[in-house]
């Protein structure tokens, strides 16, 4: 079995440049290099090391059972997945983890002026929020067995966006 924590990588998409407003966080031209690796200590291996908080038992061996239930035999691994990401931006839809895309046309420009001329990202004073689950040890297959990991996803996956959540800009 494996004992994951979920730490989590934040990015915010603010480049103060006027007419940027949707620019790449360049997390998967770097993808290797910007992960902190090091966080994923401390790590147990077989029971023996630093127990990390949820860290899996202290027996050595363990088994899962696969697809068809049938019983697979491994061994214990405790380590701090990074598996999540969350944007925070100033640009409704605006999406730096998928390189600068806008997801959609922003339909309301939820938190600027009620102005007639247009506002840059930095004067806007609303922010909106993706949490993106994104296992990178489970997509890059490194320290993770598929079948005996506590964490559903497999890939990135977006898993909340502020957008649509009518209680969002609710002051309530």
């Amino acid at each position: 079995m494996l004992s994951l924590s979920l730490p989590a990588m934040t990015m915010a998409a603010d480049t103060g440049v006027p007419g940027a407003m949707c620019q790449s966080a360049g997390v998967w031209q770097g993808l290797i290099k910007n992960i902190c690796w090091s966080c994923i200590f401390p790590m147990r291996i077989m029971g023996i090391g630093a127990a990390p908080e949820g860290a899996a038992p202290s027996r050595p061996g363990c088994y899962c059972t696969d697809q068809n239930g049938i019983p697979e035999i491994g061994w214990q691994l405790s380590f701090f997945q990074p598996v999540k990401i969350v944007e925070v931006v100033k640009s409704p839809w605006c999406s730096p983890f998928l390189e600068g895309t806008m997801l959609q046309k922003s339909q309301f420009d939820i938190g600027k002026s009620n102005t007639n001329q247009p506002m840059t990202a930095t004067e806007a004073g609303f922010y909106d929020v993706h949490l993106w689950e994104f296992p990178i040890m489970t997509m890059l297959k490194l320290l993770v067995i598929g079948e005996c990991t506590a964490e559903p996803y497999v890939d990135a996956s977006l898993t909340y966006i502020s957008e649509v959540d009518p209680m969002w800009e609710s002051d309530l």
